[in-house]
């Protein structure tokens, strides 16, 4: 199963999901394949803020901004995005196996850190780790 999160950049908000969703469904024991990517994003590093935050709770963000490509969105049994202009964006530009297959997470929107401070970052994983048991009963109904 390939799990993909979406945001803007790539930067924050998504390969933050996507780790913490990685580590919880491995201790669940849901074998997932978990990928992070940008609906407009340049190569960049992921933040370094993204990076602290993840840190503080012991998971290591590794990696760098990619753009979303047909590849990897129609590749992808399962897709989280952000908030729902990015859902509305992925399914006007792909060909999605199913577009029950992309979900906004846990049904609200994320706000982007983008430009922030750590305590916005901090903010941003705790949103994201109390949506992790909807985003995983999600992923495995698309599994």
């Amino acid at each position: 199963m390939t799990v993909l999160f979406v945001c803007d950049g790539n930067t924050c908000r998504s390969p933050m999901a996507a780790a913490l969703f990685q580590k919880y469904a491995e201790e669940r024991g849901l074998d997932a394949t978990v990928q992070s990517a940008g609906i407009a994003c340049a190569e960049a590093n992921f933040s370094p803020y993204a990076t602290a935050a993840l840190l503080e709770v012991g998971i290591k963000l590794a990696g760098k901004a990619r753009q979303a490509d047909k590849t990897i969105v129609e590749g992808a049994d399962a897709v989280v995005t952000m908030n729902e202009a990015q859902r509305e964006a992925l399914c006007a530009r792909f060909v999605c196996k199913n577009i029950a297959s992309i979900q906004t997470l846990a049904g609200e929107a994320v706000p982007d850190p983008y430009g922030k401070g750590l305590a916005a970052y901090r903010d941003v994983r705790i949103r994201l780790a109390a949506a992790l048991p909807k985003i995983y009963e999600f992923v495995k109904k698309q599994g």
